[in-house]
């Protein structure tokens, strides 16, 4: 029902870049210009937080305690500690922000301490006023990186602090760093930095210190503070590109912990939260031995929220399965969903450039949710907005006005059950870092599949798993559970899997099958044979996006979770399979009820890189589908044997497919995506049949349905046809025919069709016409809900049934 949620926080973030000079005044009328265009929102948030992003953190670690000091803040439009001018520049880089930043005022200039406070007190009462009596939390940001404002703690006279190599060499403060000895006194340090002090001991007493005197409520970790070393990519103390090093584990996983255990020392009962890298959870533990199992079971830190990277890098497959990652366990009681409307920092303001005003990193995204150990569905309880205002301080009414409308209807349709696709999420096995390939390559292979169009959006850990096969099992009907094969080293967790599939139900299961036990490997329907890696070629046998593309693979076993030794049983249908110099290797292949993928990521052989400090080697980018075969959709294809056929048809091999998201509410089906090639449709058939969006024409062909979508869709079906003849059917919304039954779901241009229409949980008073003649109807109980369900119709059918709305509820 449209605005019927309730949030449980509502994070504004905003930097100092609205308030046009320094006086209360000025701050008066930006915070209620905040409040008042948000104000739909607010009254719907049980609280209301304010995140600060006044500097990069550097007010931070600069304090000395005295409210008379300036601190930098914010006030540039680029990178306000400059990537290095590359050597003969031309008149262009001149121009480059991110090699001479701009000040987005000309009078710009440092701020007081004394400001900041005041700052912080009048936000708080103005906020007070204008929600309602909401409580009001105020946040400080660190920032690890040299982004936001100019910073002589980290990159002159601590240096040392920044190892890591992002953007530039020695670009991001590591949190495993140490301080060299300072004689200057800071608020937390009145005598001085020692030599060796951590950084997580600084940074946790000097805030500390600052929310002391300033009322700081919590504090929040930017761009992977504490969840890796190379946290924009894939590189690590524990990763170069080339091998894994699990000899470095103790001492890896020694400083990274040291680093949280500091700073909790200092900061007992604070609040922390983060935005953590832009990769999932098992690759910030295989790379740099996050210690997320020890941080979770703290309970101090809430979850990462999902990665704003897909604005800016378009991979959104890799930002939602980091995000599911994540949250597959939870430390505390809730998690957040944060949307990127605005940079401060930068020329561009993503909801008005970057999404061009199309949702598409929003309604798909916002269907993702996890599975508690009780079976139930949880979506996010808690909104960010990133950020309320843009790079010149401007805070357009249009963003809110457009905004608003699109959160409030994608809050008011989470899930309520699973997706037909269950991910179940290893989290507490990959915290044991005893396979760091594997681990790393089970989490990049997924993260690819979802970029390539494979609709997972719900997540379950294997422990909640554990108990709801145990208790609900009843939760997990009309889902696949797609597995990785660390999942199936427990054992109690293979036979809970296999004993579900026993049962007649689908499992997808895929990883590598180097070094799993040889039981193991025949239940999923292979034995283990010869090593084989470097070149082959791809060899498929069941129906793939309709395009051609390149059979060339290379195996890099370090990406690809070791060698290929996976060769088929006589009893498992192959679906694809790789034809390595020493003989072929099973890529996909069902046995049973038990699909299996092999997770070899297509890489190009010539990829590794030879400078590991460049930026752009720190990423693990596949290689295009007319250079190598696209591995990566082979779940998506194989998917059909389960009746989930979901295929695009590209007209071109570079263009991109559909990337889909289906959940569950009410028992509808949600069809959210974004659509990176307009051109480019998708062709869909269901165990249901073929599903038919409302106000939508679809071709349907081979029994399949041909779907045109937009830049960014969302869908509410509960019509299914099955038909054999060719042809453009619709659907339709239309207007009630009688007081009190729903508007009339009608399909139309119907030859000889079996039609299904899952009804809403509790619904009465159902009808099905054509036109105004009653048709009869059967019931049928699906694993999906119960359908209405007519035969052999033609022309047209529509389904309603009484309104369970009550006065002017919308």
């Amino acid at each position: 029902m449209y605005g019927d949620f309730q949030l449980r926080d509502l994070t504004f973030e905003i930097s100092g870049k609205p308030f046009l000079n320094d006086s209360e005044e000025e701050m008066r009328r930006v915070a209620r210009t905040l409040f008042r265009q948000w104000r739909r929102l607010a009254g719907r948030s049980g609280r209301i937080s304010i995140l600060l992003w006044i500097a990069d953190g550097s007010e931070i670690l600069e304090y000395t305690g005295n409210p008379a000091d300036t601190f930098e803040w914010g006030y540039w439009q680029g990178i306000a500690n400059p990537m290095p001018m590359p050597e003969n520049p031309s008149p262009e880089a001149f121009r480059n922000y991110n090699f001479v930043p701009f000040r987005y005022r000309e009078d710009a200039a440092p701020r007081t301490y004394g400001w900041l406070k005041r700052l912080i007190q009048v936000l708080r009462e103005v906020g007070t006023t204008e929600c309602g009596g909401k409580p009001i939390r105020i946040g400080a940001a660190f920032d690890n990186g040299p982004e936001f404002s100019v910073s002589d703690f980290k990159y002159r006279r601590h240096r040392e602090i920044a190892q890591a190599h992002s953007i530039y060499p020695n670009s991001f403060v590591t949190c495993d760093s140490v301080l060299h000895a300072d004689p200057k006194p800071y608020a937390g340090f009145p005598e001085g930095i020692p030599e060796g002090t951590g950084i997580g001991t600084f940074l946790g007493r000097q805030y500390a210190a600052l929310a002391r005197d300033f009322g700081f409520d919590y504090l929040w970790l930017s761009n992977g503070m504490g969840f890796g070393t190379e946290t924009w990519g894939v590189t690590g103390a524990l990763f170069d590109q080339h091998a894994f090093y699990p000899e470095k584990i103790p001492e890896a996983s020694a400083r990274m912990l040291k680093f949280w255990q500091e700073l909790l020392a200092e900061l007992p009962g604070a609040v922390l939260e983060t935005r953590g890298s832009n990769f999932p959870a098992g690759v910030e533990i295989a790379t740099d031995a996050a210690p997320l199992g020890f941080l979770y079971g703290t309970g101090v830190i809430a979850p990462p929220v999902n990665s704003p990277m897909a604005a800016i890098d378009f991979n959104t497959g890799l930002a939602i399965a980091s995000w599911m990652s994540h949250i597959a366990e939870l430390p505390g009681r809730d998690y957040a969903f944060r949307y990127y409307i605005h940079d401060p920092w930068f020329l561009n303001s993503p909801w008005l450039d970057r999404y061009g005003r199309n949702p598409w990193d929003l309604y798909p995204v916002m269907t993702v949710s996890r599975m508690n150990g009780a079976g139930e569905v949880e979506p996010p309880s808690r909104l960010a907005l990133l950020t309320c205002d843009d790079s010149y301080g401007g805070m357009p009414e249009q963003v809110p006005d457009e905004v608003i409308p699109h959160v409030i209807e994608a809050f008011s349709s989470t899930p309520d059950r699973s997706g037909p696709l269950l991910w179940v999420y290893p989290f507490a096995e990959y915290s044991r870092m005893r396979d760091l390939p594997r681990t790393f390559n089970e989490d990049m292979f997924i993260a690819a599949a979802i970029q390539d169009g494979l609709p997972l959006n719900t997540v379950i850990s294997t422990g909640n798993f554990r108990r709801v096969a145990a208790k609900h099992p009843e939760k997990l009907t009309g889902t696949i559970p797609v597995v990785p094969v660390t999942a199936l080293l427990e054992e109690d967790i293979a036979e809970l899997l296999f004993s579900f599939a026993g049962r007649g139900n689908f499992i997808l299961v895929y990883g590598s099958g180097a070094g799993i036990p040889e039981r193991l490997a025949e239940r999923i329907g292979f034995r283990r044979a010869a090593p084989q890696r470097g070149a082959a070629r791809a060899e498929l046998f069941l129906p793939g996006d309709r395009t051609s593309f390149s059979d060339r693979l290379f195996l890099h076993e370090q990406f690809s979770g070791g060698p290929a030794v996976e060769e088929a049983l006589s009893e498992t249908r192959i679906a694809a399979q790789a034809r390595f110099a020493g003989g072929t290797r099973l890529l996909a292949g069902r046995n049973g009820s038990i699909l299996f993928v092999r997770s070899l990521l297509p890489v190009e052989e010539e990829y590794l890189p030879e400078n590991p400090t460049v930026f752009r080697k720190r990423h693990l980018n596949c290689a295009p589908p007319d250079r190598m075969f696209p591995s990566a959709r082979l779940i998506r294809w194989s998917l059909a044997e389960a009746g989930w056929e979901l295929r695009a048809v590209p007209s071109a091999l570079r263009q991109m497919p559909p990337r889909l998201c289906i959940a569950r509410r009410d028992d509808a089906f949600l069809f959210c995506g974004y659509t990176p090639d307009t051109t480019v449709p998708l062709e869909i058939r269901t165990p249901l049949g073929v599903p038919v969006p409302p106000e939508q024409e679809l071709l349907l062909k081979s029994g399949a349905g041909i779907w045109h979508t937009a830049k960014a869709f969302r869908f509410e079906v509960r019509v299914f046809v099955r038909q054999e003849a060719e042809g453009v059917i619709s659907g339709k919304t239309m207007y009630p025919l009688l007081p009190g039954m729903t508007p009339p779901i009608e399909v139309r241009n119907l030859h000889n069709a079996e039609v299904r229409c899952l009804v809403p949980p509790g619904s009465s008073g159902w009808e099905v016409r054509r036109g105004r003649t009653h048709l009869p109807f059967e019931w049928e109980e699906t694993p999906y809900g119960r359908c209405l369900l007519v035969r052999d119709i033609s022309e047209q059918v529509s389904f309603s049934w009484k309104n369970q709305r009550k006065g002017n509820e919308a």
